[in-house]
């Protein structure tokens, strides 16, 4: 569940809103100078709830990330056992089993796999980045006509 709760109005502090986000909460005060009254078209609603759809996809884009960078580090350092290893075959896992292969295959499946770890890192990081413009595009046009109220 995510979204903003209202609070009760105090009297000197005026509204407190509660965000929850996956399990979280947050607490806003805004004062009753930053409170702003502006009616909410159905454009503007659009926009929040793709703003919200987008922050989602970001926040699993950056968990995809961490799992790729992590599968890297794992294929780099199967590299380098194989080019320490002394023996001239193998075991390389496959599917759900161990194939014996020779030294240089390996050597080159392992080389294949961190070229193709790297280009998955490199199309997660450019689509985080296109989401993350698009995001504050809509960042900045919520912010123009709401201020601090959302």
């Amino acid at each position: 569940e995510s979204g903003w709760e209202i609070g009760p109005e105090h009297e000197h502090c005026g509204k407190w809103y509660q965000r929850r986000v996956r399990g979280s909460s947050s607490f806003v005060m805004i004062s009753k100078e930053e409170e702003v009254d502006v009616e909410v078209t159905w454009e503007d609603q659009q926009k929040i709830n793709t703003f919200g759809r987008l922050s989602n996809a970001l926040s699993d884009l950056e968990d995809e990330l961490r799992t790729q960078k992590e599968q890297l580090e794992n294929v780099n350092e199967a590299e380098s056992e194989v080019m320490l290893s002394d023996d001239t075959h193998i075991k390389y896992w496959i599917g759900e089993s161990y194939v014996s292969v020779p030294r240089e295959k390996a050597e080159e499946m392992v080389g294949d796999q961190i070229k193709k770890v790297e280009k998955a890192i490199e199309d997660t990081e450019i689509k985080i980045k296109a989401l993350k413009e698009t995001l504050n595009t809509l960042k900045k046009e919520l912010k123009a006509k709401f201020k601090d109220s959302i």
